[in-house]
């Protein structure tokens, strides 16, 4: 019998039983039942003895001409069930392999780029047991999860433990240098989070407690010059210092309050303003030259007032007080686009105008020849 069934996969599992070795079926075992998928999203499930037979040896993370198998096994001595769900990138290569049992995900999990390359190696101990996005986001992981990239390049290496990330997680650059280091204690940042550049050089390093930043941030120019040093408590910035790469002071904040750099690779990305050791106020945005680009303000967490585009060919670099030719303005109220839109000429006359609210466009607009 032959229909779309893709979403029958989870209720298979949980209705007829199986036995699986760790990647394909286990010779000792046999299969219960067989549901393939084809490129067109039909499905056929097989379960008369003699045709499974065909499956029983067949390696399913060789290429097949499917895009989904779902295999069934013969119960445990405990009368478990037992399921591997495997799926395939359109070049027939295998793209994802799941381990089920009663369904739920429990087992390895292993995904491959197009070129057979593999890309993740994990174990999950709980959630849905299907692959796709939705059901994804229900696994618990469990152990060190492995990522590369498609030349075989390690590019993180992530502890979990039930669910939660638990020790260090690391990040690699192409090169195979240590990129990031963050420590975790049950699902949360804990201790010395520490960031380096493809040559080895120390670029940030931070402290954390419970999620929160707590105590000294330090972010460098260079081996042996700093960039800022932040003081924190609690998630709460109490006092920074931010220098530009000969020393001098770009930005300050004291108490609490004052003006916050935020870097980069090559210079200044934002200039913030602080209140009481959180972010609200003025944000001003640079480009990588140096360039004044944008501006808006942030309250209690979200955009709120007016958000302006620049020009390029006017823009101003950082401490000048030259104001720029606007592109684009509109205008923000607790992180909702609403009020009115305006756009300008590069010569600075006015282009046109509308309101919008709530995000979505009402009334007149207006528009002006230059």
């Amino acid at each position: 019998m032959k229909a779309p069934l893709l979403s029958i996969l989870t209720v298979c599992a949980l209705l007829l039983g199986s036995c699986a070795s760790q990647y394909s079926a286990d010779r000792s075992c046999s299969l219960s039942s067989i549901t393939l998928i084809d490129r067109h999203g039909m499905s056929e499930t097989i379960t008369n003895a003699e045709r499974l037979k065909r499956y029983q040896d067949t390696d399913f993370l060789k290429p097949q001409t499917f895009e989904k198998v779902l295999r069934i096994y013969g119960r445990d001595e405990q009368g478990g069930v037992h399921s591997s769900i495997t799926s395939y990138h359109p070049n027939g290569q295998v793209r994802q392999f799941l381990r089920a049992y009663n369904g739920q995900a429990v087992g390895p999990y292993k995904e491959w780029f197009a070129n057979g390359q593999q890309k993740l190696d994990a174990r999950v101990v709980g959630g849905l047991a299907e692959i796709g996005a939705g059901a994804e986001a229900t696994w618990l992981f469990d152990g060190l999860c492995q990522a590369w990239d498609e030349k075989g390049n390690l590019l993180a290496e992530i502890p979990y433990e039930k669910g939660l990330q638990e020790g260090t997680a690391r990040y690699y650059h192409d090169n195979g240098s240590l990129w990031k280091e963050t420590p975790y204690a049950h699902g949360r940042i804990h201790g010395q989070a520490r960031v380096y550049l493809a040559d080895g050089q120390l670029l940030e390093s931070a402290h954390y407690v419970n999620g929160d930043r707590h105590g000294e941030t330090r972010r460098f120019w260079t081996k042996d010059r700093v960039s800022s040093v932040e003081i924190f408590q609690a998630g709460l910035l109490i006092s920074g210092s931010y220098y530009d790469l000969p020393g001098g002071v770009i930005a300050k904040v004291d108490n609490g309050s004052g003006q916050r750099a935020v870097f980069s690779r090559l210079g200044v990305a934002r200039l913030e303003q602080y209140q009481d050791g959180r972010q609200a106020g003025r944000v001003s945005v640079f480009n990588d030259a140096g360039q004044f680009v944008r501006s808006y303000h942030i309250k209690d967490g979200v955009k709120h007032g007016e958000e302006v585009e620049y020009y390029a060919p006017r823009l101003t670099a950082i401490g000048s007080d030259t104001e720029p030719t606007p592109h684009i303005a509109v205008n923000w109220h607790d992180g909702v686009v609403t009020g009115l839109s305006r756009t300008w000429y590069e010569s600075g006359q006015i282009e046109s105008q509308r309101e919008l609210s709530n995000n979505k466009k009402q009334g007149v607009c207006t528009a002006w020849y230059e």
